[in-house]
């Protein structure tokens, strides 16, 4: 196993949301994970800097340090012993865990032949929307970048608010305006306003249609402002494992979910959310904070193997990042995700462009041999 740290350049410079939150790329955390075969499963966690959310990159990477002599030897295709594993060496900090299990779902569909959506239950459609984000900026220059969206096939757009209540509702106002029939808006605040300025804010956007999300920082206040509301509200930060998914469901806080991959630990957890979801008739959005090629092709073949009346859009972060590692079996195509039938997530990386390992665990760390094949034991030898 290799831990690499991977630094992503926006595109367009600078990131800006809620909360005085600036960002000049990302600081990604990718790891490989070999079997004595030679089969090679990829993995990445990419927080939002340490400010966001409970994730940090330097955590996760020390967290990792710890994980990696844990699980040289097991059996990557058996995923529920490694992730059982990981939660006896290291007491939360699922997110940290996120890159092995999803590395583990990599090898498992090589070793089948398999793509990971057929694994994760099949694929469900062929195309799911894609949604891209608005980042701040005045009115005019929101409406600019919709319209660029738009051009390229994008109908889902999540305009970022949380500058300030007049300049939000000048905002909201204007983009929703520009909406088209058929698309999508939903106004994400990252937590960022009281109840008293979601309060004005609301009022002060009129009977304008959009999809609220994650207004205020306490889930018990994002409650009270759904009771003032006839708007759908979506629920992302505080919506962080299965206790408060499901109170978000018997308090009808939650009209929609967000699913971010690393808060639940990868792709086993983020399934279990979805098939959870999909038995509750709830609806979601798969994601995760931000990332490659790698946690693209992952959101994809989550979201791709989802029911389409439950799920609302996807994210794909190709376009956000003026950096590349190689190719992924996800791919943008009018404003949808496309998701092909490689196996595993069917990734070609550049390994140059990883660069230099931090760390590495290999044989010297392995606890016991798995059983031979063709997904081997992580770390053995032939």
């Amino acid at each position: 196993m290799t831990i690499h740290s991977v630094a992503l350049p926006f595109r367009l410079g600078r990131y800006s949301f809620s909360g005085e939150r600036e960002m000049d790329g990302a600081d990604s955390t990718v790891i490989c994970l070999e079997t004595d075969c030679g089969l090679r499963g990829y993995g990445e966690v990419c927080p939002a800097g340490a400010s966001y959310i409970p994730q940090n990159p330097e955590a996760a990477r020390a967290c990792l340090a710890l994980l990696g002599p844990k699980i040289m030897g097991l059996d990557p295709r058996e995923i529920g012993v490694v992730n059982t594993t990981m939660s006896k060496a290291v007491s939360g900090h699922d997110y940290a865990k996120a890159p092995i299990d999803m590395a583990c779902w990599d090898l498992l569909g090589q070793a089948t032949g398999q793509p990971v959506h057929r694994l994760l239950g099949g694929r469900r459609a062929e195309s799911v929307p894609a949604h891209r984000a608005i980042a701040f900026g005045a009115p005019e220059e929101a409406v600019a970048t919709l319209e660029a969206h738009r051009a390229r096939g994008f109908r889902h757009f999540q305009l970022k608010a949380g500058c300030g209540v007049k300049a939000d509702i000048a905002r909201i106002s204007a983009v929703a305006d520009a909406l088209g029939d058929d698309e999508v808006l939903c106004v994400d605040a990252n937590g960022a306003w009281t109840f008293h300025e979601a309060m004005l804010i609301l009022r002060g956007t009129g009977e304008r249609d959009f999809i609220l999300e994650e207004p205020c920082a306490r889930y018990e206040t994002n409650r009270s402002v759904r009771l003032h509301t006839n708007l759908p509200m979506k629920l992302d930060e505080s919506i962080d494992d299965l206790r408060s998914l499901l109170k978000a469901q018997e308090d009808q806080t939650a009209d929609i979910v967000s699913i971010k991959l690393s808060k639940f630990g990868g792709l086993t957890g983020a399934r279990l959310v979805r098939d959870l979801c999909e038995r509750l008739g709830m609806v979601m959005n798969i994601e995760c904070v931000f990332g490659s090629e790698i946690t693209s092709s992952a959101v994809a073949h989550l979201a791709i193997s989802t029911a389409p009346r439950h799920l609302l859009n996807a994210s794909h972060y190709g376009d956000y990042f003026d950096a590349s590692l190689g190719e992924g079996s996800a791919r943008v195509e009018g404003g949808r995700i496309v998701v092909d039938d490689r196996p595993g997530l069917g990734l070609r990386i550049d390994e140059a462009a990883l660069g230099p390992p931090l760390m590495s665990f290999g044989a010297e760390a392995r606890p016991r041999r798995a059983a031979s094949g063709r997904g081997a034991a992580v770390g053995e030898e032939a």
